[in-house]
């Protein structure tokens, strides 16, 4: 071979790129790819260029048929029975969750059966095997992201062959499903319900224990289970757990162990650990995260079995080519581009030292990393360079004994080594809050892609002229980031909350409410996940254009649904200085959620920063409704008023306290309620538009009918976040431009 299968390889991930997510520009990798082709291949370029046409008519077949489903999006409830597993399902309170597939048609869809009774739960909660779920469904389109750099929901589920979701309240009849144990149905179904059992033996180990346990040897990730080791994200150790491979290896080094114990022939060996590792992917729930480890063994294998004289480079090239074939969504998210890059990496540096290999990777990670995170810490590199052999020989030894351990009912052992896995949980986050992160923002497409070719430039020729080069990209990215100018008035669809972002004239941050869900009956656990949660669409937004620090955090009153994500911001942001309302500065709960910050009330009249006057409140209340903080703004040539959620009554105040100018945006107050924004408000501001921010069917109307009918006598246009997700306002040159995340139906 002459590195004939790694160009196809690289030409199979520009033509699924093309294919699958409409990328254009891999055509120029393809081009050149199918150039080198025809020139040095001569004699079998056109098998080769027939290969490359197969898998483009492949994976356009792939997409129709995942898009099949999208015909049943008409609104009306169908009667549909979905197959499912109980290793695809999430059971809560009221309701199953899960993924499943169509019966007779056998399309891929997201299920979800609320209103459950408590006969039916206990029934389900028996179950470990297949179920067949028959119902009343609503088919329903999965939505794309509603904030500009918010996790695409849509684009993730496409990845995994999916793009409905069906909804019922009434299921008609749910009942366990026993396929012949002689079909591959019932092969699938009786070692997925070995993994549900396993899983569940696993969720009784210590947390410290568990996390690890089930990621590295059953390679299950729990939904959580980023959310409660941030740390890892943050110092870039996310790849330990979704792309090593452990357990590929680890499974494949127990079967050899017991192949020579039993003398078995090496090509017994071979041809049965190809059967292991087939089944080993179906007992991990078809990881995604686990495709490439899985085939790359398989490739190594069969090369071994034919003794075919394959380079590294061919046998990659065709284990990228097959992973794309069995999964077609791998290179649609994160953890499969990073694991394709990784061992792409790792054919040209696996003969240097191990810590050079490791900073290598690092380095080529990163345009990555920071083309999805926005974020880098220079700690990173140094934990990598620590954590990878501990991880290697101290991690994974331990979780194995403490399983073990657990298995002969050896407590202390079992504590033990609980103990030391929750230390290095507390020690990754720890480390992660070290000093020194670098926000530089996601970089324009252009450098990115500039940087991402020079970083491979650098990977394999290891030319001291390209990582000069490389380096001054970095500084020039981290300039240009701090350059970044945001003059857009920014409007967040946090649902049924507010959360507005700017920045005032002088460069001031100012970041007004934080959104929020109102809950009940939740533990302080449960609080602040959803805190965090629930701040993610603002994060990622701020960090996205290069901002971790907020100057001024106005949180308008007390309501949840415009403080109840503060937690979350406060971990992940900066903020010098918190304002509310007279009076709510006394909050307990406020307190509790901003220990470490300053708090600050504010009454009427006063001025806190240059283009930052206080409207309201001007008397002392415990931060309601008729007490929240009412904003006049000037920020880089537009005016704006916010009232949070502040009564007629009060507008009636500033109306007669102040002499109020014409502005050119109103944020309508309480989420377009009636009880605010009233005509004698409205004639004095004469808004040119007005910003609701509402959840989609929120269940109190908003906004209502008398305040859309206010705004049309009096020429105001009205612009929702349910309908058109984030807005942005900016005015350059004296007209005002508005953009938004979705399209609104007008």
């Amino acid at each position: 071979m002459t590195y004939i299968w790694f160009l196809l390889g690289l030409a199979g991930i520009a033509l699924n790129l093309i294919c699958l997510t409409g990328q254009y520009w891999g055509v120029i990798p393809l081009v050149y790819v199918c150039l080198v082709l025809c020139f040095y291949h001569v004699s079998t370029w056109k098998r080769l260029i027939t290969v490359l046409l197969i898998c483009c008519g492949y994976w356009l077949l792939y997409r129709h048929s995942v898009e099949a489903p999208l015909k049943y999006v008409t609104g009306s409830a169908q009667i549909k029975t979905v197959l499912t597993h109980m290793d695809h399902c999430q059971l809560s309170e009221q309701s199953l969750s899960g993924t499943g597939k169509i019966a007779i048609s056998g399309e891929s869809v997201k299920f979800r059966v609320r209103h459950l009774t408590e006969s039916d739960i206990n029934q389900i909660k028996k179950y470990d095997g297949s179920l067949e779920i028959k119902a009343a469904y609503t088919y329903q389109r999965i939505t794309g992201p509603r904030n500009r750099f918010e996790f695409d929901m849509q684009h993730y589920w496409f990845s995994r062959g999916i793009v409905c979701q069906l909804m019922t309240n009434t299921p008609i009849m749910i009942h366990r499903v026993q396929p012949s144990i002689w079909t591959i149905d019932g092969i699938v179904s009786l070692v997925r319900s070995n993994h549900v059992r396993l899983v569940a033996w696993f969720e009784k180990l210590p947390h410290g224990l568990r996390d690890y346990a089930e990621t590295l040897l059953l390679g299950y990730v729990r939904p959580d289970f980023y959310l409660d080791n941030q740390g890892l994200s943050q110092l870039g150790l996310i790849h330990l757990f979704s792309i090593s491979g452990f357990q590929v290896h680890l499974v494949c080094q127990s079967w050899y162990f017991l192949c020579r114990r039993l003398n078995f022939l090496k090509e017994f060996r071979l041809w049965s650990s190809q059967l292991v590792l087939g089944f080993f992917w179906i007992f991990a729930g078809d990881n995604r995260s686990l495709i490439r480890s899985v085939v790359a063994m398989g490739t190594d294998h069969f090369v071994q079995l034919k003794n075919y004289r394959w380079t590294r480079f061919d046998i990659w090239g065709m284990t990228i080519l097959l992973s794309l074939l069995l999964e077609p969504g791998l290179l649609c998210h994160l953890g499969g581009q990073l694991s394709c890059l990784l061992s792409f990496g790792l054919l040209w540096v696996r003969q240097l030292k191990w810590w050079q290999v490791s900073m290598m990777l690092n380095v080529l990670i990163l345009p990555l990393l920071i083309w999805n995170t926005f974020t880098w810490h220079p700690i990173s590199v140094l934990c990598n360079l620590v954590v990878i052999p501990c991880f290697t020989y101290l991690i994974c030894p331990l979780v194995i004994v403490g399983v073990l351990a657990q298995i002969l009912h050896l407590s202390p052992m079992v504590a033990l080594i609980d103990g030391i896995m929750t230390l290095l949980q507390n020690g990754f986050a720890m480390v992660a809050k070290c000093p020194g992160e670098i926000c530089l923002g996601q970089p324009n497409p252009i450098c990115f892609g500039l940087l991402a070719i020079v970083t491979l430039i650098c990977i394999i020729y290891r030319d001291c002229r390209w990582w000069r080069a490389l380096a001054v990209g970095y500084v020039l990215i981290l300039f240009l980031g701090g350059m970044r100018t945001t003059d857009h008035i920014v409007f967040f669809d946090v649902g049924q909350g507010d959360a507005t972002f700017f920045k005032l004239d002088t460069n001031e941050t100012i970041l007004v409410d934080v959104g929020g869900k109102v809950s009940f009956n939740q533990n302080q656990r449960q609080r602040t996940r959803q805190a965090i949660y629930g701040a993610w669409p603002i994060l990622n937004y701020l960090k996205a254009q290069g901002i971790q620090t907020i100057d001024l955090l106005v949180l308008t009153h007390k309501d949840m649904d415009h403080i109840g994500n503060l937690e979350g911001i406060l971990r992940s942001l900066k903020v010098h200085k918190i304002v509310v309302p007279v009076g709510m500065q006394l909050s307990q709960r406020l307190l509790r959620m901003s220990p470490h910050t300053q708090v600050s009330s504010v009454k009427a009249g006063d001025a806190l920063l240059p283009g930052l006057q206080i409207l309201a409140p001007d008397h002392v209340g415990r931060g309601e409704n008729a007490d929240s903080i009412a904003l006049n703004v000037k920020s880089h040539g537009l005016s704006m008023v916010l009232t949070g959620d502040l009564d007629q009554a009060g507008e009636e105040r500033i109306v007669k306290q102040f002499e109020m100018m014409p502005v050119d945006i109103l944020k309508l107050g309480h989420h377009g309620s009636k009880t605010s924004t009233g005509r004698p408000f409205l004639k004095t501001l004469k808004p040119q538009i007005g910003i609701v921010s509402a959840g989609v069917d929120n269940r109190f109307g908003h906004p209502h009918a008398e305040v859309v009918e206010r705004l049309k006598q009096h020429n105001v246009q009205m612009y929702q976040t349910q309908e058109c997700g984030m807005i942005r306002v900016r005015k350059p040159q004296g007209n005002l431009q508005i953009d938004f995340t979705l399209n609104p139906v007008r």
